[in-house]
């Protein structure tokens, strides 16, 4: 997968881009994607990259008071009343409100550890729901999805208008490549 994104990169950089944005939709991928940054510094590149995470658009929202002041719920995670809410507007088709699970709390049968294991998510929540989705609606998943693309916005302004992190990648390589 990532000889394969790599390869994306590079036949975009091809093309003309120089900066070259990876936007991520899933939290499953956020390690994967910082692996895949630290790849970058394996050779000199023609392009920058830049990642936008979860964490840049979705926590910023997330822990608004705008949004605490519309949230019921008290644990909201995966699949609970901000998720549902945003696919109430996105596609409410994949919504059944009717055959909503109850409401998905940690079970922290791992609690005992330090560390995680590849069932972490399991032990905590084995039907893989992390909240209450019967407090979604579609006036919450407006504000969601409004305030979730002027923080995108945001973010790809300023990658627009970045000089720095260019800079410091060519200075980077400068630096360690010994011809």
């Amino acid at each position: 997968m990532a000889a394969l994104l790599e390869n994306l990169c590079e036949e975009i950089a091809r093309n003309g881009f120089t900066k070259i944005i990876l936007f991520n939709g899933h939290g499953g991928n956020e390690s994967f994607l910082s692996q895949f940054v630290f790849r970058m510094l394996e050779t000199p590149r023609e392009f920058t990259l830049y990642v936008i995470t979860l964490g840049d658009y979705l926590r910023p929202v997330l822990s608004s008071d705008k949004w605490k002041a519309q949230m019921v719920s008290e644990f909201d995670e995966h699949g609970g009343e901000a998720e549902t809410s945003l696919m109430l507007v996105i596609n409410p088709a994949l919504v059944k409100m009717d055959q909503l699970s109850p409401a998905g709390t940690p079970q922290k049968r791992l609690a005992h550890l330090p560390c995680r294991t590849p069932v972490w998510w399991y032990a905590d929540f084995p039907t893989h729901y992390a909240g209450d989705a019967k407090h979604a609606t579609t006036k919450k998943g407006t504000y969601l999805l409004n305030a979730y693309t002027q923080r995108v916005a945001e973010i790809i302004k300023a990658v627009k208008t970045d000089t720095e992190a260019p800079r410091l990648q060519a200075e980077y390589f400068a630096r360690i490549c010994h011809e």
